[in-house]
């Protein structure tokens, strides 16, 4: 499956190199990885990856291709997509298509489980993903944080997620 995973933002000297940033560290290609550049809908070709090093900023990353050896080259692929294409997904990385309609619980751990609702979209914002929830009642909306220390353990094959318990969010407003 061909995945987004990144996106080029600006050159970095004159032998085309690129300042870029990946979606999630799970994603970031190794030397000798084919990807794909895209940009406004069109196809710029495939590529070697020759270099890639993390920079000392958050998620910055510099990135060189065997294809392209100059800045002028490079100027092109600017703000282009880059994708990469996968056998299989990494670990604990997801498709929002395989979240979608998702049954949300929590009390994975203790064994006693409380429905919350149905993810009925997946919205991103910097850094994280935030789950969209649908109460069972199918009045309230709920924003539930995708991250790590909040997901229990996701299950796409049985279509469930659970979550640990958060005061205020997974409550459903119950009294307990």
């Amino acid at each position: 499956m061909l995945l987004k995973i990144g996106k080029i933002l600006r050159t970095k000297g004159l032998n085309g190199t690129f300042v870029v940033t990946f979606s999630s560290a799970k994603l970031v290609p190794q030397t000798g990885d084919i990807v794909i550049f895209e940009k406004k809908q069109s196809l710029l070709g495939t590529y070697t990856i020759s270099f890639l090093n993390k920079t000392n900023k958050e998620n910055f990353y510099l990135l060189q291709v065997k294809e392209i050896t100059s800045i002028s080259q490079a100027k092109v692929a600017v703000n282009a997509i880059i994708y990469k294409e996968f056998k299989q997904l990494p670990e604990n990385v997801f498709l929002i298509s395989e979240l979608i309609g998702c049954c949300v619980k929590t009390g994975c751990q203790a064994g006693n489980y409380k429905e919350i609702g149905i993810v009925k979209e997946v919205i991103k914002i910097p850094q994280k993903y935030s789950l969209l929830i649908v109460q069972k009642n199918n009045e309230k909306e709920l924003m539930i944080p995708f991250i790590k220390e909040l997901i229990e353990n996701v299950d796409v094959f049985n279509k469930m997620i659970f979550v640990k318990h958060v005061d205020g969010i997974t409550d459903n407003g119950d009294e307990n």
